[in-house]
C-alpha cells in the first residue's frame, strides 16, 4: 500500500449526501488511531471497498478523531484498520441517516455500549 497524504483533510467541511437509500457512518476512533487508514466493506462482498483516514477534527472547544463514510448505500458494513488489521468493527447503514460508531478500544469491547447501528466485530 502506498502511503497518501491526509495531513489537510481535517481543514475543510465534510459534506454527507445522504438519501432514501444512501446513509453515512462516522466513526469515532480513540486518539491512538489519528492518521491511521480504516477500510469499510459490505459484509459478504470483498469488491469495492473504500478507505479514508482518521482525521482529529475540531468540534467546539474539542478535537474528535473520526473517520467520516459518506454516501454508502444502505447495508451492514464490516471495518478494520489498514493494512491488514482483523475485522474490527460492524456498522449497519440506513437510507436518510447519519450512524454514529465507537471504534473498539480493546477488542473485547461492550457491544452494548456502542450507538445503535453498530457493534464489535
Amino acid at each position: 500500500m502506498t502511503s497518501e497524504d491526509h495531513s489537510r483533510s481535517g481543514q475543510g467541511f465534510v459534506v454527507l449526501d445522504v438519501g432514501e437509500h444512501v446513509g453515512a457512518l462516522i466513526v469515532h476512533a480513540p486518539a491512538s488511531l489519528a492518521g491511521a487508514e480504516i477500510e469499510i466493506v459490505p459484509v459478504g462482498r470483498s469488491r469495492d471497498p473504500q478507505h479514508v483516514a482518521v482525521v482529529a477534527r475540531r468540534v467546539g472547544d474539542r478535537v474528535l478523531p473520526t473517520a467520516v463514510f459518506a454516501g454508502l448505500l444502505e447495508g451492514t458494513y464490516q471495518l478494520r484498520r489498514l493494512p491488514n488489521g482483523p475485522e474490527t468493527l460492524i456498522a449497519d447503514v440506513h437510507g436518510g441517516a447519519i450512524v454514529e460508531a465507537q471504534w473498539p478500544h480493546t477488542p473485547t469491547a461492550n457491544p452494548t455500549s456502542e450507538p445503535t447501528g453498530a457493534r464489535s466485530g
